[in-house]
């Protein structure tokens, strides 16, 4: 079983000041692993497979681009909902793994 968190909030929704308050605009790639690493342990303990934000999306530390929200996103009207190209990347990595697990079955 795989599972996809909705992601990081969308770029653009929170105010700067919100920003400031909430999430860590300050977060590096080692950061993000160390989190993904701890959801996947926990996830793990009950076999399911957890799928990544994909590294490419993450803006600002712990933001999604703009680029991958939805047409409402973009609007500033959705903070978490994702685009058909997040979508798309997410499924290509759900499809790369279970290749993988084929393979070592």
């Amino acid at each position: 079983m795989y599972f996809s968190p909705a992601g990081f909030l969308n770029e653009g929704v929170l105010s700067e000041d919100d920003l400031a308050s909430a999430i860590n605009t300050e977060a590096t790639a080692a950061d993000r692993r160390a989190l993904w690493q701890q959801m996947e342990a926990a996830m793990a303990q009950d076999s399911v497979q957890l799928l990544r934000q994909p590294e490419e999306t993450v803006t600002r530390g712990a933001l999604t681009a703009r680029s991958y929200a939805t047409t409402l996103g973009a609007q500033d009207d959705d903070a978490v909902h994702k685009n058909g190209a997040y979508g798309a990347l997410i499924l290509n990595q759900a499809l790369a793994q279970l290749r993988l697990s084929q393979k070592t079955a």
